[in-house]
């Protein structure tokens, strides 16, 4: 798990210095034109628009490009329009398949057009995850918040992109929330929180005040075992970790045992056979800043 969330990061900061590059003419005229309304760049361009959907499949459009423009165009917009603002869900539909036939996105060959509902109804469904949308019917949607927290920096950004793409996934089968990297689990509670609404500048955050409310919401950390981490692994035994990490696609067993039998770490092991000091590495590791460099 962690080996691949290096790996997808940096498959990500190199992706959002060439977001052009897969781009048709009239594609980059959308995105451009996104991009100058929420004066967007490669550094703050939310992670929230990279998410890949089980029907992704269906556009051969980039997910920034579509995402970004279904935000702007269908959240961002209507709220500056209307006073009540409403989503329709068949005028999402409409206005995608408009682009779709004027050349501005491009469908897979092998899709239809008619299934790009499910599409729509997977972006639609997350948005009310998180609280922004509420169901009025199935065909309409209230607008609660329309504006999306900003990260200036790449780092938060790419974060949200892992949090949504790679590590929600794994939370209901083999992967320990706890685990969840600190900053990582820091960025996307303040992202699922900070969303506000522009009328009354009230945010996501406001409307629960015991966090435990909203159970979707990634919160937990085990500080303690962190604290214990911090003390008992050496100066040295970190820079090995560094090292390992850096150098060679080891697993966290393998460092463990390198820092026993090369750095003077505790030998000592649970019934199971496993090293004593295996959770505390693994809590470093997954929070430490320099990880994610």
């Amino acid at each position: 798990m962690l080996h691949q969330l290096r790996l997808n990061y940096k498959n990500s900061y190199k992706m959002r210095h060439q977001l052009l590059d897969p781009l048709t003419e009239k594609e980059k005229q959308v995105f451009i034109k996104t991009c100058d309304e929420l004066q967007l760049n490669y550094n703050n361009l939310p992670g929230f628009f990279f998410i890949q959907f089980t029907h992704s499949f269906l556009l051969e459009t980039p997910p920034y490009v579509w995402q970004s423009w279904f935000y702007s165009w269908n959240i961002r917009k209507n709220v500056k329009m209307e006073e009540s603002p409403i989503l329709s869900m068949n005028q999402v539909y409409i206005d995608l398949c408009k682009l779709i036939n004027k050349g501005f996105f491009r469908m897979n060959k092998a899709s239809e057009q008619k299934y790009l509902k499910h599409l729509i109804y997977e972006c639609v469904s997350l948005y009310k995850d998180i609280g922004v949308l509420v169901d009025i019917d199935n065909e309409r949607k209230e607008i609660r918040y329309d504006k999306i927290p900003m990260y200036q920096k790449m780092k938060p950004n790419i974060f949200v992109e892992l949090y949504y793409n790679q590590i929600r996934h794994f939370l209901d089968f083999d992967f320990d929330k706890n685990k969840i990297p600190e900053d990582i689990r820091k960025t996307v509670f303040h992202f699922q929180n900070k969303w506000e609404n522009s009328r009354n500048g009230y945010s996501i955050g406001d409307e629960y005040k015991s966090p435990e409310k909203v159970d979707h919401v990634v919160i937990y950390a085990n500080q303690n075992t962190l604290d214990k981490a911090l003390r008992i692994l050496s100066d040295e035994q970190k820079k090995a970790i560094s090292f390992y990490l850096k150098k060679y696609p080891y697993t966290l067993e393998k460092i463990c045992d390198l820092l026993v039998k090369r750095h003077g770490a505790s030998s000592e092991r649970n019934f199971d056979g496993k090293y004593k000091i295996l959770p505390y590495i693994e809590e470093y590791v997954f929070s430490s800043l320099w990880l994610w460099k």
